[in-house]
């Protein structure tokens, strides 16, 4: 029995001692982890921010676009507004210009010739305002080319 109680004496010792290295062990790994875990996690908090950063830019780009294209609808839309005032402008003016055509017949066919030229003076002056400049035509023509 005294080998079994030396036996079991010395496994004691050797549990104690397991236990003391591996205690020593964790403690060690610990030592040697703790600056690695604070870099990453420093590291991935850098990265967090950098991400947070980046998407706050992409949203801003993406409500300034907002915004430039809510100006650029509108002025399209003022520009359109223009263009169909424009257009119809200019058909009062060419029916105005008809008219003046149609009074220099009637003045014409009723002899007064003072009228007739002067209606058909203004008739022509309303054509040639509602013409393109022949330098804008020529400008067109080189384009085209």
């Amino acid at each position: 029995m005294s080998d079994d109680l030396r036996q079991d004496s010395v496994l004691d010792r050797l549990d104690g001692m397991l236990a003391n290295l591996q205690s020593h062990i964790d403690e060690r790994a610990q030592e040697l982890a703790q600056p690695l875990i604070y870099d990453a996690r420093e590291a991935a908090a850098t990265e967090v921010k950098r991400a947070q950063d980046k998407q706050q830019r992409a949203e801003d780009l993406v409500t300034e676009l907002r915004r430039q294209i809510r100006v650029r609808d509108r002025q399209r839309d003022e520009q359109r507004q223009r263009a169909d005032s424009a257009e119809s402008t200019v058909a009062r003016v060419w029916d105005l210009a008809r008219v003046y055509e149609v009074n220099a017949a009637t003045a014409d066919d009723a002899g007064d010739t003072a009228a007739r030229n002067w209606c058909e003076l203004f008739a022509g002056e309303l054509r040639d305002a509602l013409e393109p400049p022949q330098e804008l035509l020529a400008e067109e023509e080189t384009a085209d080319e």
